[in-house]
């Protein structure tokens, strides 16, 4: 079942809210009171859709986790086409349009957070899968 607009559009606006503190503010100096006073909410529509401030956080992750792993697949696939050129030109661009929100999770210095991880572990997996399948 989809998302209510109202879900969505709240659930974007303290995402947005967040990715902007972030890049002026460390993640130790960012509250949950900061983020609603930004985002022009109260803290109980706040508590409604995330648990606390890295609750935020993982859900932005696992967006772009989710983003990179499917960009990674259709790659892998491509190469069993032999369009190389076209996977490397589509990654950066694709990646290039979300430089700045990018740069600013993994240089955040919570170790849970560490979004290369994520990156580093769905290349390995994907990488792994395509070898594989390669090698049968």
């Amino acid at each position: 079942m989809s998302k209510d607009k109202r879900v969505i559009k709240t659930e974007k606006l303290i995402t947005e809210t967040m990715m902007r503190l972030l890049a002026t503010t460390s993640i130790s100096k960012i509250t949950v009171k900061k983020i609603c006073d930004q985002a022009l909410i109260s803290k109980s529509t706040f508590y409604d859709h995330y648990v606390d401030k890295f609750d935020v956080i993982d859900k932005i992750v696992d967006v772009y986790a989710m983003q990179f792993n499917c960009e990674i697949q259709q790659r892998f696939e491509a190469v069993q086409q032999k369009n190389i050129f076209e996977i490397f030109n589509k990654i950066i661009k694709d990646m290039a349009n979300q430089d700045s929100d990018l740069l600013i999770l993994m240089s955040l210095e919570q170790d849970v957070h560490r979004v290369q991880d994520r990156f580093h572990k769905i290349l390995y997996d994907n990488a792994h899968a395509f070898l594989s399948k390669k090698n049968e």
